[in-house]
């Protein structure tokens, strides 16, 4: 039996979902809670950039014209074929390149979370030395 809870959460990220969401509370004078966090460095910026990136060239090889129109137009199986197999290596190519990246950006920030952390522990040991 699947969980109410994964449900809302697949359901949530539906984008007609969250802008109806947006909607109703714009209408109700709802004010949503905005999460605060550090804004990203250049280096975070740089790697989102390239994520969407990725995920626009596999979004690319899902809604390809090319593949579409063959498929409802009733194409050979050999050109349907190709043309799968030519949407998913942009498929592939793009989700690589997102998930590559994805992988850079969490380094990256576990390295920084925990470079601050050191820094921060450092700082105490210091204070607690002078007492």
């Amino acid at each position: 039996m699947i969980s109410k809870n994964l449900v809302k959460r697949i359901i949530g990220y539906c984008p007609y979902c969250i802008v109806g969401k947006q909607v109703t509370s714009k209408i109700s004078g709802i004010k949503q809670v905005v999460k605060k966090s550090n804004p990203p460095d250049d280096n975070e910026k740089r790697l989102i950039g390239k994520m969407k990136t990725g995920r626009n060239i596999a979004l690319i090889g899902v809604f390809c014209p090319i593949f579409w129109s063959a498929l409802f137009m009733g194409a050979s199986g050999s050109i349907l074929l190709l043309n799968a197999i030519h949407s998913g290596i942009f498929i592939c190519i793009g989700g690589a390149y997102f998930f590559l990246n994805f992988i850079t950006l969490r380094r990256l920030r576990l390295y920084s979370a925990d470079s601050q952390q050191r820094h921060t522990r450092k700082s105490k040991d210091i204070v607690f030395r002078y007492k």
